[in-house]
């Protein structure tokens, strides 16, 4: 389950409609990306002093993590989780675990490796190209790009182009 249907769940919104820009969805967009990098420092921190390995850091960053969504889900809407329980019962669970071995797991793993190995600031560049990989995955679901979404990645691949320079 990602987070975007944990709120779909909790919200009953359907997730493909965009919600109007609003102050608090900046303000948590930047609590994110702050969270992103502290958490990015922290592992580089613990990976470089102590014995952790790659892949143990993952399972405790994934757990931990997993554990503080169920609470604040827990907490941010009465029947939550039976909403939750229903909706997992009605997919198939093929999908769902390959979606969370390679999507999340195997992500997370390759992630402390290259926190482990390279410089931090460079492995959160390269982790932030993440979202430019949504154009070719909207475009295979046959949905509309729009020309500011071409606009940003290419603004993006730009900043990114000149830090490789």
């Amino acid at each position: 389950i990602t987070l975007s249907g944990v709120l779909w769940v909790v919200t009953e919104k359907a997730p493909d409609k965009q919600p109007a820009l609003s102050l608090s969805g900046i303000f948590f967009g930047c609590g994110a990306a702050l969270c992103q990098a502290t958490g990015l420092v922290m592992a580089f921190a613990v990976l470089m002093q102590s014995n952790v390995n790659a892949i143990d850091a993952a399972f405790v960053r994934l757990a931990t993590g997993s554990l503080l969504l169920a609470i604040i889900v827990g907490l941010s809407k009465r029947g939550a989780y039976n909403a939750i329980i229903k909706q997992v019962r009605s997919i198939n669970p093929l999908p769902l675990l390959g979606a969370i071995v390679f999507g999340t797991f195997l992500a997370i793993w390759l992630q402390q490796i290259s926190i482990a190995n390279i410089n931090p600031g460079l492995t959160q560049t390269l982790l932030s190209t993440a979202p430019l990989f949504l154009i070719p995955i909207s475009l295979l679901k046959k949905q509309r790009i729009t020309p500011r979404s071409i606009a940003g990645a290419l603004i993006s691949l730009g900043g990114i182009s000149i830090l490789f320079l």
